[in-house]
């Protein structure tokens, strides 16, 4: 299973300290990891380990424009710079 960091605010109403076990259940820890990709700033989901939020990232629907900056922030996609810069 995969250590994953603990933010308080990404699950409402749940503790940090209640939340740690829960994220041993796989199940648990993608809903908490799917949350911090909708909801969460870059600096908190750096934390995480960047091949499972890819993995989690292509399972699930989210809004376009951040489904395509996460995937940019995480290396999968070039940039849509690469293009315009002189050779």
């Amino acid at each position: 299973m995969v250590r994953l960091p603990v933010f308080p605010g990404i699950v409402k109403h749940l503790p940090a300290n209640e939340l740690v076990p829960l994220l041993e259940d796989e199940y648990t820890a993608r809903k908490y990891t799917r949350l911090a990709l909708e909801r969460a700033a870059w600096a908190i989901l750096r934390e995480f380990p960047r091949d499972w939020l890819i993995q989690c990232l292509e399972q699930m629907a989210m809004r376009q424009g951040r489904r395509q900056a996460l995937m940019f922030l995480l290396g999968v996609m070039p940039s849509p710079f690469a293009a315009a810069e002189p050779s």
